[in-house]
């Protein structure tokens, strides 16, 4: 990707629960990442780096067994959680509000 390309290009990534993923090794070539996604062997793939964001429910705060007392406490908790998925891979993280019903 040339340079021009990189400066108008950015990643991005739905989520769901990454608890429920396995950690896998990817491999492509020489290169190698260990993760629970493919974003980061596609960082190290990427040059330069491609900017990165990650899009998750506001209702992955279920999973952590925690109650903030507020929405933007909720927001916070559930985006330290998913972090904790990202095995080193840099991007921002997007909380949205979860509107539809399994």
């Amino acid at each position: 990707m040339s340079g021009d390309e990189a400066e108008n290009s950015f990643c991005t990534a739905t989520w769901g629960n990454p608890a429920a993923w396995r950690l896998a090794r990817y491999v492509n070539g020489g290169l190698s990442d260990t993760g629970f996604s493919t974003l980061g062997m596609l960082q190290k793939l990427e040059k330069p780096r491609v900017p990165t964001l990650v899009v998750v429910a506001d209702s992955l705060a279920a999973e952590t067994g925690c109650a903030p007392p507020d929405y933007s406490g909720l927001r916070r908790l559930v985006e330290e959680y998913v972090r904790k998925y990202l095995c080193g891979a840099e991007a921002e993280v997007e909380v949205l509000p979860g509107v539809l019903k399994a």
